[in-house]
């Protein structure tokens, strides 16, 4: 097989695959991704000390927020309340962010969401997370 062959293939493979995704239409596809992500947040050797130790992070209470909060940000839910800045810089004078962090988080939020939905509202949650990412860097960073 040719080199030109075997990238036809993946590339075949890759957009198989990606068209049987689904993309983030309703609460239970926040639910879902977000049940992920936290799994891999629990464990991620950079991140995890951040929410289990600094954080003390109440998961069960914790999933319910963040599932609000995405809800809002894709769906204009109106069911969050809170001010994710202010809970940042609390934890940011307790245990210092980075840069490297933010950028970590983004990373495993962007393949969890690629390993599970595709589609505009998929796109849409990683732009906007991204937007946040930035914002909570410049005001929470400086």
């Amino acid at each position: 097989m040719t080199g030109r062959q075997n990238n036809s293939i993946q590339t075949w493979f890759f957009m198989s695959v990606q068209a049987k995704k689904k993309d983030i239409k309703k609460p239970q596809h926040v639910q879902k991704l977000m049940i992920a992500f936290f799994a891999r947040l629990k464990t991620d050797p950079v991140l995890g000390p951040y929410f289990n130790q600094y954080a003390h992070t109440d998961w069960d209470a914790f999933l319910q927020v963040m599932c609000r909060f995405w809800e809002n940000i894709l769906f204009y839910s109106g069911g969050y309340v809170g001010n994710p800045l202010e809970r940042h810089r609390e934890l940011h004078a307790f245990q210092h962010f980075t840069t490297a962090l933010f950028d970590r988080w983004l990373a495993l939020l962007n393949q969890t969401v690629d390993e599970q939905f595709a589609g505009d509202n998929a796109e849409l949650l990683k732009n906007r997370a991204a937007n946040i990412a930035k914002v909570m860097q410049v005001k929470v960073l400086n």
